[in-house]
């Protein structure tokens, strides 16, 4: 049985984007994955469906009529065709006109002024890996990022190469884990400082990480299950991955699920 804090932590967390590198799947593929998924005994983890706007008309052509689903659109024309289907857009600059009644996310580097971000009532986006090693930020980068979005009051998703749950290896260097991120901003949002917030993401002993009832517990430091609802709603929102199935089998290999 999941415990109530790691559930908090991961509810509607994983923002399906199959369509994407390395997955890089067709769109009926994609679509009939997402279909089952929130069918599927882990759909509580299952965020947003991520389309690009370009291909807005394929999807209309692939996703079943019977139910609502949670959309987020993305890349050039995202801005202008939010009103047809998405509730959440995700941009790579500031838009002009910003759509109307639809949450906006602005992708951002590690260390950019996120101070315009504040004003339009915007959300930022960091890209946490990619196709080639300079894609992923450092901890440290990290870190900064988690921190200056506290400070700030701007809530936030990643995106890319969160595929495992804890730090890890790759061909392409260290991959940062969505366990790691995501407890992280939990407990900088709780006061977590920056030295202990980069050992955090850092962190790859799973013997390090604790998930109770009532609370998750990273090497002494607590985050109670109130805590993390609160910080899921309001600041760390979702990570994107081009796989669902990857994160909720990893999960269940390091006996969480």
């Amino acid at each position: 049985m999941t415990a109530r804090s790691l559930r908090e932590l991961l509810t509607g967390a994983i923002d399906y984007a199959g369509l994407f590198p390395p997955a890089k799947l067709d769109m009926r593929d994609a679509v009939e994955n997402y279909a089952r998924y929130r069918e599927g005994m882990y759909a509580w983890m299952l965020g947003r469906f991520i389309v690009p706007a370009k291909r807005l008309p394929e999807f209309e052509g692939h996703k079943p009529d019977f139910a609502p689903w949670n959309v987020s659109l993305i890349g050039e024309g995202a801005a202008s065709r939010a009103d047809v289907i998405a509730d959440s857009v995700e941009l790579k600059a500031l838009p002009v006109v910003a759509p109307a009644h639809r949450v906006v996310y602005v992708e951002v580097a590690s260390g950019a002024d996120l101070a315009p971000l504040t004003r339009a009532g915007f959300r930022a986006k960091l890209r946490t890996g990619g196709v080639a090693p300079e894609n992923f930020p450092s901890p440290t980068e990290v870190a900064g990022f988690l921190l200056d979005c506290h400070r700030t009051g701007v809530a936030f998703k990643a995106t890319a190469g969160l595929h495992h749950a804890l730090r890890c290896d790759s061909p392409l260097g260290p991959m940062h884990g969505f366990l790691n991120v995501l407890l992280a901003a939990v407990l900088v949002r709780g006061g977590l400082g920056a030295e202990d917030t980069v050992a955090l993401l850092e962190d790859r002993d799973p013997a390090g990480f604790r998930f109770d009832e009532d609370a998750a517990v990273w090497r002494g430091r607590r985050a109670a299950t109130g805590e993390i609802a609160e910080a899921r709603r309001n600041f760390v929102i979702s990570f994107g991955s081009c796989s669902f199935e990857e994160p909720v089998d990893e999960l269940g290999q390091l006996g969480w699920l």
